[in-house]
């Protein structure tokens, strides 16, 4: 696995396509327009804009907006066009020129369509229950148009705890791989791809059965014809998927099969963070436990204790607020040990 470590936040936001937060919690459904007859869209307005999908690691209640493949073309086309920046109050925040993003997704002149979507981008907010460990968390905080910002660039500014989420957690590079990803003419198969590339790098997993890949990216599977037209579209893009990806499609047994996992490059900013608990007395399910080192990747951790070894399913940054909560110092009995956190 090739990592690129950045020196700094504002450098990896630049060069991320996407993270393994965005993929697992299913940020954008893995559709890309969704019809009011749809029973996802009449489910989300019967439940008074709310929406709740039960993945893989947690519990997901997506509120305001419903999110699609379209929405996050949009959003990584003004990071790929844009220039990223720290403003005040350390807030992080994208200039772009909106006919450079238009230019680049072949929209022409329709800006109006453009900013009604970045606006529904801003609106949506996701509320993530990990491990009885509850938080929300939004993608887009405020836009601005070069008028209000006095600025020759149009700005969004991106939500706080988005940007934690960036720091915190791996990236995908987009550079080798954003343009592949934008340019698949095929819908809900991004977010394949997405999906397969981030698993491969937490489990090194090989093999994945394209029913189940649907379930874990939040696809509605009960929909008989969606499913058909997904495996018709794969059966056509089979070629291009591996020659892009290193994605292999069988029709015939409805699998898919990834070997391209050196020719990605992965992305992350603060890996050693967990040092600072070493040592620590850590309190779980009513014991104290004694920290002597951390291991694991991405959704899968151990904490090897002077008692035993305690596994957790939580993401990075999650697995620090985590302990942040459950940990004191051990001052009398402090364990210098070296970090076995590994990647």
């Amino acid at each position: 696995m090739k990592i690129k470590k950045y020196s700094n936040l504002i450098d990896k936001i630049q060069n991320t396509s996407f993270t393994e937060k965005d993929v697992y919690l299913c940020f954008f459904l893995p559709i890309y327009k969704l019809s009011g007859n749809s029973k996802i869209y009449k489910d989300f307005k019967g439940n008074g804009n709310k929406l709740i999908i039960n993945g893989e690691y947690g519990k997901v209640e997506i509120r305001n907006r419903l999110l699609t493949e379209f929405h996050l073309k949009i959003f990584d086309a003004i990071i790929y066009c844009g220039t990223a920046a720290l403003l005040e109050e350390n807030r992080v925040g994208i200039y772009y020129e909106e006919a450079d993003v238009l230019k680049y997704l072949n929209m022409k002149t329709n800006h109006t369509k453009f900013r009604e979507t970045v606006k529904q981008i801003a609106d949506a907010r996701y509320y993530v229950n990990i491990e009885d460990y509850s938080y929300s968390i939004g993608i887009i905080q405020k836009h601005y148009t070069k008028k209000e910002t006095g600025n020759s660039k149009n700005l969004i500014i991106l939500d706080p705890d988005y940007v934690k989420n960036q720091k915190l957690n791996f990236g995908v590079n987009y550079k080798k791989i954003y343009d592949k990803i934008s340019n698949i003419k095929y819908h809900t198969i991004p977010s394949i791809v997405r999906h397969v590339i981030i698993t491969s790098k937490t489990y090194l997993s090989r093999e994945y059965d394209l029913i189940d890949v649907l379930k874990k990216i939040g696809f509605p599977i009960e929909s008989e014809k969606g499913v058909r037209n997904i495996r018709s579209d794969l059966n056509k893009y089979a070629s291009d998927l591996e020659k892009s990806f290193g994605i292999q499609y069988d029709h015939k047994s409805k699998k898919l099969y990834y070997s391209n996992l050196n020719q990605v490059e992965f992305s992350v900013c603060d890996i050693d963070s967990l040092k600072q608990y070493h040592g620590k007395i850590f309190s779980y399910r009513n014991n104290d436990y004694i920290i002597r080192g951390i291991m694991g990747e991405s959704g899968n951790f151990e904490i090897i204790t002077d008692q035993e070894t305690l596994e957790l399913n939580l993401f990075y940054d999650d697995l620090l607020e985590y302990l942040k909560k459950n940990t004191k110092d051990n001052s009398q009995n402090r364990y210098l040990g070296k970090s076995l956190f590994e990647i």
